[in-house]
C-alpha cells in the first residue's frame, strides 16, 4: 500500500494543496479546482488506507537489543556496497534478530519488577517467563491517560508482548482513561479493580483475596478498605517477596494486617502506599512487612512524605525513591531480591527524569 500511497501523497496530493494555497493568494476562485482534485484524491484513497491499517499485522513493533545495531550496520553497508549479488544477499542474516528476537522475559522462578518513573503517579510492570502484570497506569489527577500513552505503552512494547492483567489499586477517572487506552491500543487479558467500575465493556474483575502461581512465582492480591475499595499486590518467589501498597491509607493498612496477619504480608521490599505520604506507612504496616527496602514512588516533596520515609528509616529499611533514583529494575528469585538497575546510574542518563 505504501508503494502507491507515498508517491501519490508526495507528488500529487501535497503539490495540489500547495498550488491551491499559492493561487488563492492571487485569485481565490482559480484555487477551487486544485482543492477539488485534492479532495477527490483524499476521498478515494482514505478507505484503502484504513483497510490497510486495520489488520493486527499492519503495525510491527520490535525492540532489538543494543548489540543488534553493530551487525545491522555492517549488514546495511554490505547490502549497499558494489559487491556481487550473492555476497550482498548475505546481509539478510543481520536482520534475523529482528524477525526472531531473543525473549526479554526472565527465566522460570524469577519475577522482574520495573518501577517506571511516571511523576506523581505509580506504574509497575511485573513479568515472569510467560506472564505480564501492570500495577497501576501511572496516571494521577488531571493526567487523563497521558502517562499511560507516553511512558507505559513504550515500556510494554519493549517487552515484545501484551499485558495479561492490569491491577488498579483504586478507581478514578484518570486511571480508568489509562486502562481503557491500554486495552484499546494493545489489549489486556483482564483488569482487576479496587472497588467497582460500573457500565464498562472492558474485561473487568473486582479485586478480591486471590492467589496465582505461575512460572515458579506467586502473585497474591488482597482487597482492603471499606467496600474493598483498595487492591494490594504481593509478588514472591521462594521465601522472598515484594509488597505493593497501592492507595492504602493508614486505617486500611491496619485493617489488612489484622485480617490476614503479618506472616502473609512479610516481604524483602515494600513499595510505599499513598506515594509515601503521612496517610500511609502506619506503625503496624511497617512492623508487619519487616522490609529491608522501602521504595517511594511519585508524589511531591512535602513534610508528611519526609516523615513517612523517616519512619521506615528508623525501622532499619534502606530507602529508594524514584524522585531521586529514577526508574528502578528489581528481580525477585529464590536467591533473594536484588536491585538490578536505576535510571540515575544508567549508562544512558536521558532516560532518567528528576522531578523539580
Amino acid at each position: 500500500m505504501n508503494l502507491v500511497a507515498i508517491p501519490a501523497i508526495s507528488f500529487v496530493f501535497v503539490p495540489l494543496v500547495l498550488l491551491g494555497a499559492v493561487v488563492s493568494l492571487v485569485e481565490p476562485m482559480l484555487a477551487a479546482p486544485c482543492f477539488r482534485c485534492a479532495a477527490f484524491l483524499y476521498e478515494q484513497a482514505w478507505p484503502w488506507l484504513v483497510s490497510a491499517a486495520d489488520p493486527d499485522l499492519a503495525l510491527w513493533r520490535v525492540a532489538p537489543a543494543g548489540w543488534w545495531y553493530a551487525p545491522a550496520f555492517v549488514g546495511a553497508a554490505l547490502a549497499l556496497w558494489r559487491f556481487p549479488l550473492a555476497l550482498r544477499a548475505t546481509a539478510v542474516f543481520a536482520v534475523l534478530p529482528l524477525v526472531y528476537p531473543a525473549s526479554r522475559l526472565p527465566p522460570p522462578g524469577v519475577a522482574r519488577v520495573e518501577i517506571l518513573d511516571v511523576g506523581r503517579g505509580v506504574s509497575i510492570l511485573i513479568t515472569t517467563r510467560t506472564r505480564v502484570w501492570l500495577f497501576d497506569t501511572g496516571d494521577s489527577w488531571g493526567s487523563d491517560g497521558v502517562r499511560t500513552r507516553q511512558i507505559v505503552l513504550p515500556a510494554v512494547d519493549a517487552l515484545g508482548r501484551g499485558v495479561d492483567e492490569v491491577i488498579l489499586p483504586a478507581l478514578d477517572p484518570d486511571r480508568a482513561a489509562g486502562a481503557a487506552l491500554l486495552a484499546v491500543e494493545r489489549g489486556v487479558g483482564a483488569i482487576r479493580v479496587g472497588g467497582d467500575w460500573p457500565g464498562s465493556e472492558l474485561p473487568i474483575r473486582r479485586c478480591r483475596d486471590s492467589t496465582t502461581r505461575v512460572d515458579g512465582v506467586r502473585i497474591e492480591r488482597f482487597a482492603a478498605g471499606p467496600g474493598s475499595a483498595y487492591c494490594v499486590l504481593r509478588v514472591s518467589a521462594g521465601a522472598h517477596a515484594l509488597l505493593i501498597g497501592g492507595d492504602l491509607d493508614a486505617a486500611a493498612e491496619r485493617e489488612l494486617v489484622a485480617r490476614v496477619g503479618p506472616r502473609r504480608l512479610a516481604c524483602d521490599a515494600v513499595i510505599l502506599s499513598r506515594h509515601g505520604s503521612a496517610l500511609g506507612s502506619s506503625r503496624q504496616w511497617i512492623e508487619a512487612s519487616g522490609a529491608g527496602f522501602a521504595i517511594a514512588t511519585g508524589g511531591i516533596g512535602s513534610r508528611s512524605r519526609s516523615d513517612a520515609l523517616d519512619r521506615w528509616q528508623r525501622a532499619g529499611a534502606r530507602i529508594l525513591d524514584t524522585r531521586v533514583d529514577g526508574a528502578l529494575l528489581l528481580e525477585i528469585g529464590r536467591d533473594g531480591l536484588a536491585v538490578r538497575a536505576g535510571a540515575r546510574r544508567s549508562r544512558y542518563p536521558f532516560v532518567w527524569r528528576r522531578l523539580p
